[in-house]
């Protein structure tokens, strides 16, 4: 549960966001399909277990 919280509230808000700061091509799904940006996303996940264990040591 601890992981899918961030994962979910990081990705699905986005267009939200997007929208509300008047980006003209967001998307309405994010779209996570297409190889460079599974690249991006397993980056940032790897960043994200590495602060949080560091903060747990």
């Amino acid at each position: 549960m601890s992981v899918l919280t961030p994962a979910t509230l990081s990705v699905l808000p986005m267009s939200l966001w997007l929208r509300a700061v008047g980006y003209p091509y967001e998307p309405y799904v994010p779209d996570l399909a297409m190889p460079e940006k599974l690249w991006s996303v397993a980056g940032h996940v790897l960043y994200a277990l590495s602060v949080t264990l560091g903060y747990a040591v």
